[in-house]
């Protein structure tokens, strides 16, 4: 790091014409409104004199930083004391300050900005406001009557003077010796006695207040004067350079000085120069932030709610395609996905950035950085960008494990789309895999969109992260309580009725079935009985010869079947096959409530 030192200062200050104030019997003014009447009256009386190239009040409102700096301490002189901070930029006061130097551009003039110069020389003004002039230039100041004055305030006592530094440092890189060198010039250049030097010819301004209470000091410089002086440093930012800030500033104060903007809505926009808008529960900037919690709050707790109907027998057949605890995993994990929004409330860190990472994703893709998205005439935010291409590349390999992932579910799903069994649950696992890739691709994607509305950005990307979570609750686990809600039964009276009617059922067909048999038996025992032997060895040899048959045809078959094949004979494959002793084919539990019902 380099050594910086401060050498001397500059200030902003008033130029007061003596000749003028004594020659209509007029005061130094201590308040605005006291420059007001005075530069109003002098500048009536003039005119009448015919002077007509007389100047009231310049107040150095021009193009350069100058004006800023003038700017600046002007709203700082509208504060309540000596000891109060400098306004707020959007405070009634700053909006006082705008709406009298509005006042005095309309009645003074607040002309020839640009020839200061020129008005010290002649003679002919009132009242000039610059930086501090030092020798020689403040000896002919003073040959022409211009007094150095304080600046006035809202109210007696208060000033405000914008200070500036001039400093001296050592670069970074140099020898030892020379360094040593370096620090013995510097010790003496920021020295009091040498300041004192300076000061005694009036060549520089010292910020060594001390020297200020030395008699030979104070008869050179007004001690008074100094002292007295109320200084408000120039403002200091991080979104732009201190130049851009500048004129940003000028060009924002200006559309209300010298258009017809509202000096509410301009200093607003300076304060947006500075600010970084984020999403919050606070209301003066945006309720989107409110609103949006409160919808992912709800809908969380009604997710985490849900889960109770785990518990209750009458709800367990629309649960069967997963265990419970695979149940309470798909639940929080759609939780964990909406609320991973929470993330982005308030200001941004890189640590917030990786932890909706890995909510997102369970796994932090690289390292992030927060990046400042300056909006012109707009309201600046932040937004969470991967640092470098580590990043970036982890980032493509995770999209491609989690389209692999996708691609895989995908296939097992069209195999298994026609087991009627299971129909209900692999239409709406499809479902929320389809949503989950679509929302997945936008969300990426609104990454590269570019969006300059900080809350329409938040709302955008936000709201696809909540219909991934939400379309994955309700198309796995969701959709199972309505149809519960509407079929459930009273589980263990329906299995004592089923058990019942099936009892009966089953007596009645057993004794038609032994009455059906003792009259085959008894009409075909001789005939079996006489070719039982000879069935035997035929059966022997054709049940040996078929076997083989099979065996090389199933082999045969086996390698001349595609896997593409077998996937599409799997998916046309019904579970409707009956088994050996005619039972009824195996239903899906919508249907299996359908015929409870019944």
């Amino acid at each position: 790091m380099p050594v910086v030192e401060p050498l001397y200062l500059g200030y902003t200050t008033l130029y007061a014409n003596e000749n003028f104030l004594n020659k209509y019997n007029k005061t130094i003014p201590k308040t605005w409104n006291e420059l007001l009447s005075t530069s109003k009256y002098i500048l009536e009386s003039e005119r009448k004199l015919n002077n007509t190239e007389f100047m009231a009040y310049n107040g150095l409102y021009d193009d350069s930083e100058s004006a800023s700096c003038s700017l600046y301490d002007f709203i700082y002189s509208f504060r309540h004391s000596v000891s109060s901070k400098t306004p707020k930029i959007t405070s009634q006061e700053a909006i006082d300050s705008l709406t009298m130097l509005k006042k005095l551009k309309n009645e003074v003039g607040l002309e020839n900005s640009y020839a200061v110069g020129k008005l010290l020389m002649d003679g002919n003004a009132l009242f000039i406001k610059f930086l501090k002039f030092l020798s020689p230039i403040s000896e002919i100041i003073e040959h022409n009557h211009f007094k150095e004055v304080l600046l006035p305030g809202n109210i007696k006592g208060i000033t405000g003077e914008t200070i500036v530094g001039y400093n001296i440092g050592i670069i970074d890189g140099l020898d030892p010796d020379k360094k040593k060198a370096c620090i013995e010039i510097l010790k003496y250049m920021t020295s009091k006695e040498t300041h004192k030097i300076f000061l005694l010819n009036n060549q520089i301004i010292s910020g060594i207040n001390s020297l200020y209470d030395d008699e030979d000091v104070c008869k050179i410089i007004d001690c008074e004067l100094r002292k007295n002086l109320q200084f408000v440093g120039r403002p200091k930012y991080t979104l732009y350079s201190y130049d851009e800030y500048s004129e940003k500033y000028r060009k924002k104060i200006y559309e209300f000085l010298y258009g017809d903007r509202k000096a509410k809505d301009v200093l607003r926009d300076i304060e947006n120069l500075s600010k970084i808008f984020y999403i919050s529960f606070d209301t003066r900037d945006s309720y989107v932030g409110i609103i949006f919690i409160n919808i992912i709050s709800l809908t969380s707790v009604l997710m985490l709610f849900s889960l109770l109907f785990l518990i209750p027998e009458n709800y367990g057949p629309f649960f069967e395609f997963l265990p419970n605890n695979l149940w309470i995993l798909v639940v929080l994990g759609s939780i964990i996905i909406q609320c991973s929004s929470f993330t982005m409330l308030n200001e941004l860190t890189e640590f917030k950035c990786g932890i909706k990472s890995f909510m997102l994703s369970i796994v932090i893709i690289g390292s992030y950085y927060v990046d400042n998205i300056l909006i012109e005439d707009g309201k600046n935010f932040q937004k969470c960008l991967l640092n470098g291409y580590f990043g970036i590349i982890t980032r493509i390999i995770l999209f491609l494990y989690e389209g692999f992932i996708i691609l895989v579910m995908n296939v097992l799903v069209f195999i298994e789309w026609n087991i009627q069994s299971m129909h209900s649950d692999i239409k709406f696992s499809s479902i929320a895999s389809y949503i989950s890739v679509l929302t997945t691709i936008l969300y990426f994607m609104l990454n590269l969109a570019q969006i300059n509305n900080y809350a329409m950005y938040f709302i955008i990307k936000e709201s696809i992260i909540s219909l991934m979570a939400i379309s994955n609750y309700i198309f796995l686990y969701g959709y199972r309580l309505l149809f519960a809600f509407a079929d459930k039964q009273n589980l263990k009276l329906v299995f004592i009725n089923t058990i019942n009617k099936n009892f009966v059922n089953n007596e009645s067909t057993m004794d038609t079935k032994s009455k059906s048999n003792e009259y085959n038996n008894s009409k075909s025992c001789t005939y079996n009985k006489s070719n039982i032997k000879k069935s035997h060895n035929m059966n022997d040899s054709n049940e040996t010869s078929n076997n083989e048959y099979t065996n090389d045809e199933n082999n045969s078959s086996n390698r001349r079947t595609s896997i593409f094949t077998k996937i599409i004979n799997y998916h046309y494959t019904l579970d409707y096959m009956d088994d050996e002793d005619n039972n009824p084919p195996s239903i899906s539990y919508e249907t299996k409530l359908d015929n409870i019902a019944e």
